[in-house]
Order: C-alpha cells, then sequence, then structure tokens
C-alpha cells in the first residue's frame, strides 16, 4: 500500500520548528510528566515548564518551546481540582509520560491504541482553548501553537481513521470511506497554518467531531465557525481559496488537490512519486471520486512531462 503523507512541500513551511525531535527531548518531557506523577501536588504550569527545561541538554534547543507547550498543557489540564471535563480522556492519560513521548518523538509504539487516540483529541482541545488566550497581534506565538495542535491532531487523525480500523478489521485502502476521511480532515487542520488568509474552521470541525460524543466543550465554537467561509487548502501555494474552486489531481484524486495548474506544476517533483504509488494499486479509483461534493467535476490532468 502507497505511503500514507500529506503530499510533500508541505513541511517545508515549518522552518521555525525543530521537526527532527529526539529521545533526549522525549526523556525530558516524559521526566517533568513523571514529576507530576510522583507528586500531584505540584502540577502547576511553572513547575511543569521549568521541569521540562531544567536539564539544559544542548539537544533540548529549538524543540524546547513545542515539548514544553505539550507538557505545560497536560499537565495543567490534569493538575485542575475543578475540572470534570477531559473531553472524552481520563486524568491519567494526561499524565501519563509515555504519551507524551509519543507525540513528541512521534514514535508509533501506540498507533492502535483507542485510549492514546481519544487523548490526542483531548489534548488539542485544552491546547485550542491555550490559544483562544492568546492576543491576537501576537501572530508569531499563536502560529507556533497552531502548528503544534495541528501535530496533535495528525497523530489521532492517523490512528482514528488508518491504524485502528486496520486493527479492527475494516477497510482503510485507497478509496474507502476511512481514507477519504483521513485526507480530507488533514486538508482541514492544514487551512489553519496557510500562508495566505488562515482559516479555523477546519480544525474547530475536527475538534468537535471528535469529542462531541463525550461532551459539548466545543460546541459553542463550531456553531461560530459555521459562519465563517468554507476554504481549502492549496498544497501548491499553501494557500486557502473558497473549496469549490480546488481541483482534484487526476492521478489520485482524493488525496492532494490545487487551485490552479501552475500550483500543480509546481509540486508535481514532490508529488509524483506518491502519486503513481496510488496508482500502482489495484483498484486505485475511488469509486466516490467524481462525487466529492469539495470540488467541481472537473478534475485537473497529470502534467504533461509526467511519464
Amino acid at each position: 500500500m502507497a505511503s500514507k503523507n500529506k503530499g510533500g512541500r508541505r513541511n517545508n513551511k515549518k522552518i521555525k520548528r525543530n521537526k527532527g525531535r529526539n529521545n533526549s527531548i522525549a526523556t525530558t518531557a516524559a521526566a517533568a510528566a513523571n514529576a507530576v506523577i510522583d507528586n500531584p501536588d505540584v502540577a502547576t504550569t511553572t513547575t511543569i515548564s521549568t521541569a521540562t527545561v531544567s536539564r539544559g541538554d544542548s539537544n533540548v534547543n529549538d524543540a524546547t518551546p513545542c515539548m514544553r507547550r505539550f507538557v505545560t498543557v497536560a499537565a495543567a489540564a490534569a493538575s485542575d481540582a475543578s475540572k470534570k471535563c477531559y473531553h472524552g480522556s481520563t486524568r491519567a492519560a494526561f499524565l501519563n509520560s509515555d504519551y507524551i513521548r509519543e507525540i513528541t518523538c512521534n514514535e508509533s509504539t501506540y498507533n492502535k491504541n483507542e485510549e492514546f487516540c481519544q487523548f490526542t483529541f483531548a489534548l488539542a482541545t485544552e491546547m485550542w482553548f491555550q490559544f483562544m488566550k492568546i492576543d491576537n497581534d501576537k501572530n508569531n506565538e499563536r502560529l507556533q501553537w497552531l502548528y503544534d495542535i495541528e501535530d496533535v491532531l495528525e497523530h489521532g487523525i492517523k490512528r482514528r481513521y488508518l491504524w485502528i480500523p486496520i486493527t479492527k478489521g475494516e477497510d482503510a485502502g485507497f478509496g474507502s470511506e476511512n481514507d477519504r476521511k483521513l485526507y480530507r480532515y488533514f486538508r482541514d487542520i492544514s487551512t489553519a497554518t496557510a500562508h495566505e488568509s488562515p482559516c479555523y474552521r477546519g480544525n474547530i470541525n475536527v475538534l468537535a467531531r471528535e469529542t462531541k460524543s463525550n461532551c459539548d466543550c466545543m460546541k459553542l465554537y463550531q456553531l461560530e465557525a459555521k459562519k465563517i467561509e468554507k476554504v481549502g487548502f492549496c498544497i501548491g501555494c499553501y494557500c486557502n481559496v473558497p473549496k469549490m474552486k480546488l481541483r482534484l489531481c487526476l492521478g489520485c484524486h482524493h488525496m492532494i488537490k490545487y487551485c490552479s495548474r501552475k500550483c500543480q506544476k509546481l509540486d508535481w517533483s514532490i508529488h509524483r512519486a506518491l502519486c503513481k504509488d496510488v496508482q500502482s494499486c489495484k483498484d486505485w479509483t475511488p469509486t466516490y471520486a467524481k462525487d466529492d461534493k469539495d470540488v467541481t467535476e472537473t478534475y485537473i490532468q497529470l502534467p504533461e512531462y509526467a511519464s
């Protein structure tokens, strides 16, 4: 089966973040979380932030702020004595240092774990609440939080619509309903960090959808989101455009969308391998492709120089 990725150059835009998280960083995060487990009474935001960065390792550096946000939010939520809702997760999950390691190191230990999957959506929800408290003029800080929320949501989406369905014997291959949701939700959360006209509708809808069976904490945000124009993310220019202006790549149909032929050509050197990988799969053409309500019926052809 073709590899599940989001289409190439997308990751290049995260230039301010260190995506090469390593075991040393994860160990620091785990140590901070373990400190809270050993002594829940000291689980304050300040305590966890200090514990997270106190080691002074030279290789913590750029990844420290990102890792600190994960740990700080998780520990702060778990230490709130008045907190009654964990959005379908539990206090124990928020204090699980192994879960922090899974996120900060992009490990795969809990790929098929339902509890960890729900924890990711719960953590992203708590991070969203913190994000909404940041002043609008602090653009860089807000952007870093959005990147982190996107990272956590990616963990949850991959498990909810790929790894866990496979474990249950459900169809998660190309063209399946799970596969369609996987890529649709990836595209939706990408709109929050677009180069132009960032939109939070996708993030809000994913958070609300994945927690609504347990709580209505995102309900008010979702009601507000309905007033926002529906936009989609172009993988070529990293910008948001009205969804009906997007076109699907004719090679893989449901996975990658572009706002123009120019953007498709720009991305082709990266997307080409994935696209051909999809086409090499048996029955690779999804039966629902021409019924996709997010795009018009016209599909962008592959570039002339494709072979």
